[in-house]
C-alpha cells in the first residue's frame, strides 16, 4: 500500500530485480482525459492507449518525475495535480517488477498538450466512454479512469 506522501509498505521485491517505479499523469479536461496511443516499437503495451508519464530516475520524487515526462512527452508542466494510487506490474514475469504510481492532472502551463517525441503516435481527448472502447495500456485503467473522472 502508498499513502498519498509516497511511503511504501508492502512493497514486493525479486531477489535480484529491484522494482522499476514509474509515474503516470491523467490529464483532464472538463470530462475528458487525454490518451496517447504508444509507439509499435515500445517493449511494454505497444499500440495500446495509456497515461503520459515514464520511469522515475535516480534522485527524483514521484512529483518530478511526473513534471519531468510531461514536458518531455506534451510540453507542458503540470501546475494543480493530486497523487492518487499505485499498482503493480500484472506480469512481472515478463515485464519485470514495477509499480506505477498515478496522479490526477488538472491544470498544467505551456504550449501544449502536443506531442513530442517518438513514443507515442497519436493523442486524444477521450470521454470515459471512449476510453472505454480502445485497447488501453493497463488492465487497471478502466476502474482507475472511472475514479478520477468522477
Amino acid at each position: 500500500m502508498t499513502d498519498r506522501a509516497g511511503i511504501i509498505s508492502g512493497e514486493r521485491r525479486e531477489i535480484g530485480r529491484p522494482t522499476i517505479h514509474c509515474v503516470g499523469g491523467g490529464i483532464l479536461r472538463q470530462d475528458m482525459i487525454l490518451l496517447g496511443l504508444r509507439s509499435g516499437w515500445k517493449s511494454l503495451a505497444p499500440n495500446t492507449w495509456d497515461i503520459f508519464g515514464g520511469h522515475v530516475e535516480d534522485g527524483e520524487s514521484w512529483e518530478d518525475t511526473l513534471i519531468r515526462e510531461l514536458r518531455e512527452d506534451l510540453d507542458i508542466t503540470a501546475t494543480l495535480y493530486e497523487y492518487i494510487t499505485a499498482f503493480d506490474e500484472v506480469d512481472p514475469e515478463r515485464n519485470g517488477p514495477r509499480r506505477y504510481h498515478i496522479f490526477r492532472v488538472d491544470s498544467w502551463i505551456g504550449l501544449g498538450p502536443r506531442l513530442c517525441g517518438d513514443e507515442h503516435v497519436d493523442m486524444r481527448w477521450m470521454t470515459l466512454d471512449d476510453a472505454l472502447t480502445v485497447d488501453l495500456a493497463a488492465a487497471e485503467y478502466p476502474a482507475l479512469f472511472a475514479d478520477i473522472m468522477a
